[in-house]
């Protein structure tokens, strides 16, 4: 897996989503995992927690779907192109930045 100073994104349910976006997106899905870590916190720690909480080894990402937890997009792996379902922000321009806090 990528270091969190590469990572663009993510992948999750046949779409990309940025840093910011993750959240809503797997919340949409898994709402239970929201709770998982205050406002504020950078989506890879979340991740990590929500991984540990469903038992999924993020470090080996061939042992799970992206249709069941969120993959990491890294910089050599993106495409100039990939832009962010949710915001529509290119990827590109964005690394996986803290979650906003609630307003």
């Amino acid at each position: 897996m990528a270091r969190p100073e590469e990572l663009l994104g993510y992948t999750y349910r046949a779409e990309t989503y940025c840093g910011e976006c993750i959240f809503d997106a797997v919340g949409t899905t898994r709402g239970d995992l929201l709770d998982a870590y205050p406002p504020g916190l950078a989506p890879e720690p979340w991740l990590d927690r929500c991984a540990e909480l469903l038992g999924i080894d993020r470090g080996r990402e061939a042992s799970f779907d992206s249709e069941d937890f969120p993959k990491a997009i890294s910089r050599e792996q993106a495409a100039e192109s990939l832009s962010c379902r949710s915001c529509g922000e290119p990827l590109a321009l964005q690394l996986a930045i803290k979650r906003p806090a609630p307003s």
